[in-house]
């Protein structure tokens, strides 16, 4: 918390995802807290560029605002701004970003740094309906910087709480998001209206990934396929390069359940038939999910038997 006398004030995911980038490193969790979110954030589907900068220019700076005490107050960020802030004993201090609208979720990083060993900061994430999404806190005051990743969604708004752990005096520092768009070229494709034409015989990347505003946090890609006349099987085949529990759903033209494939396990690749309706062709629906989001690309081949 920033307060209005004067004190002194006092920092990157070389990630191959997309759009808006930012610099991922290790993190001490919280692995007790129940609302810590898995957030593997690897990829090679993409390139990325920092927001707000080059990746060479320093990122602009801007000082906290007097009075973020509170999630009402909270200071408006821009991301790849780097805010110079104090924070005390007698509170927290509240932030906010809100994440580029379009067809691609991400992943927020960001970044707080101080060479006080006072200083053992935490951060909880809020919804914009201002409830608790997930927290983590640093170990010890031996971690610098202290890196923290949490998956987003499109064109929603968050709030950061900072809070420190330890000592009672004023101490400075910096907070610093960013935000990496996954890349995904089918998004979106979360439901039967927005399905996107799978190629068939052809290796195409599957991208189950999704923010914390979406779908419950989990990632469900629909394709339509084509079946030609005479074929009555599907074949799916996925590398599981994700290292995903993967799972497809077959559903007809009219959208009924045919059946469903599940890979024996996160490491699993799946070669499996599925049954079509018929052998008189015509439009299916394919559905790919998981119970782990992960922004890494698995190969997935469709052909018809």
């Amino acid at each position: 918390m920033k307060r209005s006398v004067s004190l002194s004030l006092a920092a990157s995911l070389a990630a191959t995802l997309v759009v808006v980038g930012c610099t991922i490193n290790s993190t001490e969790t919280n692995n007790d807290s129940p609302n810590q979110q898995n957030t593997d954030a690897g990829s090679d589907t993409g390139t990325s560029a920092d927001a707000g900068t080059d990746g060479d220019t320093p990122p602009a700076e801007i000082d906290e605002a007097v009075g973020n005490d509170s999630l009402d107050a909270a200071q408006a960020v821009p991301l790849g701004t780097r805010v110079k802030a104090t924070i005390n004993a007698e509170g927290d201090d509240y932030f906010s970003i809100t994440v580029p609208a379009g067809a691609h979720d991400g992943v927020l990083h960001i970044t707080l740094d101080e060479a006080d060993p006072d200083f053992t900061p935490g951060i909880r994430i809020y919804s914009s309906a201002k409830t608790e999404l997930v927290n983590d806190y640093v170990a010890d005051s031996t971690t610098r910087p202290f890196d923290f990743e949490f998956n987003v969604t499109a064109g929603k708004l968050y709030y950061i709480e900072v809070f420190n752990g330890h000592g009672e005096t004023p101490i400075p520092y910096t907070l610093q998001p960013k935000f990496t768009a996954v890349a995904d070229p089918f998004e979106r494709n979360d439901s039967f209206d927005t399905a996107k034409a799978a190629p068939i015989g052809e290796a195409f990347d599957l991208v189950l990934f999704a923010g914390a505003d979406t779908n419950e946090a989990q990632d469900v890609d629909y394709f339509t396929i084509e079946a030609p006349s005479g074929k009555s099987k599907v074949r799916v085949k996925i590398t599981n390069t994700a290292e995903q529990y993967h799972g497809v759903k077959l559903f007809g033209s009219n959208k009924a359940d045919l059946g469903t494939i599940y890979a024996a396990g996160e490491q699993a690749d799946v070669d499996d038939v599925l049954d079509l309706a018929d052998s008189n062709g015509g439009t299916y629906y394919l559905q790919f999910f998981n119970g782990h989001s992960k922004a890494t690309a698995s190969k997935v081949t469709v052909s018809f038997e």
